[in-house]
């Protein structure tokens, strides 16, 4: 492979065996992620024998891999005047209660409109350890998960709430809606993730994953639907959401982990129209950041923050109690 810059040329070797091109190139630079590489091709930047290729190119031996990878642009996240429900904070920390439809930092695809974003505008100091685009973020909830978050005003402040989440001695617990009814009130989830090789939106149990741990309890049992309390004991991406798949019950309306339309085919046809009256109370996954508790990191003591799920989850939860409710001595319907 003869590299420069931004340019880097692959010669498929003879008996290479044939694989798809972006599976390929991923192996070869493990620096680029196959989603970039997908957008590479799209976009021209890579070529075989000179002409342009599709994702789904089956390499063969000999070929010349031309790769011209462009110069990221660089950007700083600038302050913008969007709402944020800061419900504590001092001179270390921040805990703020997150909203519905936004992402925790920037990034190149959405350089604005998120937390960070908000938070230049609401708070006077932020910790620069992740540097300019993710000041004071030391750990993050997907774009439609709600809930508490807490962010690091002083470099000793996200040192020591990294360290908590390193340990797992930060306590989290989350609520969560999900399709069905487990057969254990109480459990423990250990199955290792992975990013999905077939689609790097998702994360994936694998044996090859790094370690992933939740426990999770029963809170309230209804028809067609069940209220959990999950503790994630590690922090992987998604791992709630997928875990609570990979044991059969997604989180309700969570669209990338079959939480809905999916799901709502399979219910009987009496919970089918009482499934799809809740799918449209909720346009997102049923999950919401309830409880943190952590060591302060300037006093030492514990502190603890609660934040009871929005409008959307707390209409949920009314409509199942009104019309779901069952028996708690019955199992739930599946």
């Amino acid at each position: 492979m003869d590299s420069q810059a931004d340019h880097h040329q692959i010669i498929v070797a003879p008996g290479k065996t044939p694989v798809r091109i972006d599976q390929y190139i991923a192996t070869a630079l493990k620096a680029v992620s196959r989603s970039r590489i997908r957008k590479l091709i799209d976009e021209h930047q890579i070529l075989v024998d000179g002409k342009p290729i599709k994702a789904s190119h089956i390499i063969i031996p000999n070929e010349v891999i031309d790769i011209t990878l462009p110069t990221p642009k660089r950007f700083e996240a600038v302050a913008q005047d969007i709402p944020l429900d800061i419900i504590y904070q001092d001179e270390e920390i921040a805990v703020i209660n997150k909203q519905t439809d936004i992402i925790v930092h920037p990034s190149p695809d959405t350089p604005d409109g998120t937390l960070v974003n908000a938070l230049l505008h609401h708070v006077r100091d932020l910790s620069g350890i992740n540097g300019v685009q993710r000041p004071g973020i030391v750990h993050r909830l997907d774009k439609n998960t709600t809930g508490l978050l807490v962010i690091s005003k002083t470099d000793n402040a996200h040192r020591h709430l990294s360290r908590q989440f390193a340990t797992r001695t930060m306590e989290k617990r989350y609520l969560a809606v999900v399709w069905g009814t487990p057969r254990k009130d109480d459990d423990v989830i250990d199955k290792p993730l992975k990013r999905n090789r077939k689609d790097f939106r998702q994360m994936v149990v694998d044996a090859d994953g790094r370690d992933s741990v939740t426990e999770y309890s029963v809170r309230e049992h209804f028809r067609i639907l069940s209220l959990m309390e999950a503790r994630p004991k590690t922090g992987r991406t998604h791992q709630i959401r997928v875990h609570f798949k990979s044991i059969g019950h997604p989180i309700f309306g969570d669209l990338l982990y079959d939480g809905r339309e999916t799901r709502l085919k399979r219910q009987k046809s009496m919970n089918r129209g009482h499934a799809r009256r809740m799918l449209e109370l909720i346009e997102r996954q049923s999950l919401h950041a309830w409880r943190l508790k952590f060591e302060h990191p300037s006093t030492g003591e514990y502190v603890e923050f609660t934040a009871e799920p929005p409008a959307d989850f707390q209409n949920l939860l009314a409509y199942l109690r009104e019309h779901c409710a069952i028996d708690e001595t019955q199992p739930g319907e599946q």
